[in-house]
């Protein structure tokens, strides 16, 4: 799962917004050794967005939801985090 991280301003207080994706990671390994050689993002099959949240409550309201994806469907992304 990948998750891009906006934020909304309500009442004075900046609150992070995560929209979800699905992208599959692909290990190339080495059977011989029994190494990983690299591990990739499958950035040409990406699932989503799947759903929008935020840290606190979970779901959040359509108008919130629709903004967040237009930003993370349209905005440059920084580039990848792997795990938390």
């Amino acid at each position: 799962m990948i998750v891009v991280r906006c934020r909304e301003r309500s009442v004075g207080v900046t609150v992070p917004i995560l929209v979800h994706y699905r992208v599959p990671v692909v290990a190339e390994v080495e059977i011989e050794t029994g190494e990983v050689l690299s591990v990739h993002i499958d950035d040409e099959h990406v699932d989503g967005p799947l759903r929008v949240t935020d840290d606190a409550s979970g779901e959040v309201e359509a108008g919130v939801r629709q903004r967040a994806i237009a930003i993370a469907e349209s905005a440059a992304w920084p580039g990848w985090t792997a795990g938390w």
